[in-house]
Order: C-alpha cells, then sequence, then structure tokens
C-alpha cells in the first residue's frame, strides 16, 4: 500500500497488477511534498481500519506515527519513487464508453449477482459479470441459472467485469448513496469511478455465453406465486432433509401449484397460484431456487415450455433467471 501527495490531496494507492485502486482520503490539512510517496505494508493498514475516531499520520525518520483518541500506533514506512512503482498505479486510458449507474444500485447488484457466479480457472469469463449494453442487462451464469438484471443504457456491445471486483466494491461503495459511479471500459482495461476512488482492472478477452439463446417467448405454462409461499416451502425442505440426498423439489401444476418433496417421508404442501396454459409436473433444486427467490419481491412469476426445458422466473425489480429442471 502506499500514500500518495497528488494535487494537494492524499490518496491511498494499491495494486497486484491484476487490479488497482486508488482512495482519496479526507484530510483537513497537509504537509507534505508534492508527489510523495511512502510505501506501508498490510498490518499497518490493518492498524489504520481499527480507528474510531480522526486519525492524525505523521512521518519522520523512517516511521509512521498514526495517532487517534489517546492512542498511539508507530511502524516503519519506507519513501519510494513514482518510477519505482508506477506499473501499480491506475493507466490513464481512452475510455470507449462511460455508463453511468447508481451507487446503491451497483452496490447491490454486484453482491446479489454474486451467488449465481461459478468459478472456473480455465474459462475466467464464466467467473465474471457481463453487461451487455444492447440488451440493457447484467448476465452471470454458474452452469445451473442464469441471473440477470436490468439496466439503463444507451450504448450497444459489452463488456466483462471479473468477479474479484466484488470484494473492492462491497468495502468502497455506499448501499444507501444515490451517487453517480461511473464504468468505463476502454481497449485493455474496465475503469470504475466513484466520489472518492478510481478503480482498474484488466479487461477479459473472448466472448462472454450468448445469453439470448437460452430465452424464449413462447411459454406453455405459467405460474403467478407470491414469494413469501415459495420461500417457505423451499427453506422447509432444505432444512428437513440432508444435502447429500439432493432430492428435487417438484413443482405439480393443474388448477393449484403443489410442491412436493420425496425422501424418507412424503412433504406436500399446495400453494395459491394463478396458472395458465398446459398442466405441468417439473423438479428443481430447492437450494437454487431459494437463491433466486430471495432477491424477488412481493409476486413471482415462473414460465414453462416442456418438463425437460429450463424455467424463466421474473421478479418485479428487475431480476429474472433461467433455471435448469431436475430429473
Amino acid at each position: 500500500y502506499y500514500f500518495v501527495v497528488k494535487n494537494g490531496n492524499i490518496y491511498l494507492v494499491t495494486s497486484n497488477l491484476e487490479q488497482s485502486f486508488e482512495l482519496k482520503l479526507k484530510a483537513d490539512y497537509i504537509e507534505a511534498d508534492e508527489g510523495e510517496i511512502l510505501e506501508i505494508d498490510f498490518e499497518a493498514v490493518k492498524v489504520l481500519t481499527k480507528a474510531t475516531d480522526d486519525v492524525t499520520i505523521a512521518t519522520a525518520d523512517g516511521k509512521c506515527t498514526v495517532s487517534y483518541g489517546k492512542r498511539k500506533v508507530s511502524f516503519n514506512v519506507r519513501n519510494t519513487s513514482y518510477d519505482d512503482i508506477e506499473p501499480m498505479f491506475i493507466k490513464e486510458v481512452d475510455k470507449e464508453q462511460t455508463v453511468v449507474l447508481c451507487e446503491s444500485w451497483v452496490y447491490e447488484t454486484l453482491l446479489n449477482l454474486a451467488t449465481f457466479l461459478e468459478y472456473n480457472e480455465t474459462q475466467r469469463m464464466f467467473f465474471a459479470y457481463n453487461f451487455n449494453l444492447t440488451e440493457n442487462r447484467v448476465e452471470v451464469l454458474d452452469g445451473h441459472r442464469i441471473a440477470m438484471r436490468e439496466l439503463e443504457s444507451s450504448y450497444e456491445g459489452s463488456f466483462m467485469l471479473y468477479a474479484n471486483a466484488t470484494s473492492v466494491m462491497k468495502k468502497v461503495l455506499d448501499k444507501n448513496s444515490d451517487a453517480e459511479v461511473k464504468i468505463m471500459p476502454s481497449k485493455n482495461h474496465i475503469n470504475i469511478e466513484g466520489t472518492d476512488f478510481r478503480y482498474q482492472q484488466r479487461r477479459l478477452e473472448g466472448q462472454y455465453y450468448i445469453v439470448s439463446r437460452m430465452l424464449t417467448t413462447n411459454f406453455d405454462t405459467t405460474c403467478i406465486c407470491k414469494t413469501k409461499d415459495l420461500i417457505d416451502i423451499c427453506k422447509y425442505v432444505i432444512d428437513v432433509v440432508p444435502t447429500e440426498y439432493k432430492k428435487p423439489l417438484v413443482y405439480n401444476m393443474q388448477e393449484n401449484l403443489t410442491c412436493k418433496m420425496f425422501w424418507k417421508y412424503k412433504v406436500e404442501e399446495e400453494i395459491e397460484a394463478i396458472i395458465e396454459g398446459n398442466p405441468l409436473k417439473i423438479g428443481f433444486n430447492p437450494k437454487f431456487l431459494l437463491d433466486m427467490f430471495n432477491l424477488c419481491e412481493d409476486t413471482i412469476k415462473m414460465k414453462f415450455t416442456t418438463m425437460k426445458a429450463p424455467m424463466m422466473i421474473t421478479g418485479n425489480n428487475g431480476y429474472s433467471f433461467l433455471i435448469l429442471p431436475v430429473k
């Protein structure tokens, strides 16, 4: 980590060469030379994060003293030059587009969709958020499910944000803020700028999975239910049936929706629903269902074609999902 004095402000800068981060610190008074850079280690940063009051940072003779409240902590620091750590800094690049989003929306979307990401060492692009600007949505998938959220954009094309950004954004974004966050893809990087920070990661190469191939508008059966009812039965069967049995939760749609789970005994519950179209019986992993239902608000619309085809789920807050059935 580095403290950098730049343009009369002080910044905390760090990088692992795949991603770089710069945070502008709120400082009432700075007495330091322009361009001065101090290197501090991770343990020293942990000391700073423990501070609950205003912090005073003073350096002299290779030592840094952090004072807050009645406490003082000193540790070694090293002066360095820009040339020595130039690769660590965010590159100034020509941005192709500037997607402007609400800070709370970005926070919520990245954290909620992270549930549906699956790390794949050989195909890193599938451990990424795909910002599909042409279709106005963010897409993620994990091999069993596709999760999407609507976004507003006037651009065409798409870009991928690698999921290692999630832990950084969780720390710096305010989930209650209406401030603007700008996401700006360039030829080799993805750049994110907020009120007091800049973030940059290397752009992933390759083509993301074409989600549109899995989507259809022709459904033979639709079922509308209260979200709470669907969540309750999922939680119940997850609690009572051991994970190793991997039994599906079966939806039997006739005049109403009956949910069934067969194990040593049979769990059966009828749920009030509005059903249109052909009768259908189909099964799903209840844990996968619960992840999706938890992101939907009052009501859920489930749409089906056949018992072997994926189910489409749409909520009323911009999220939609596609999930494969269990035989």
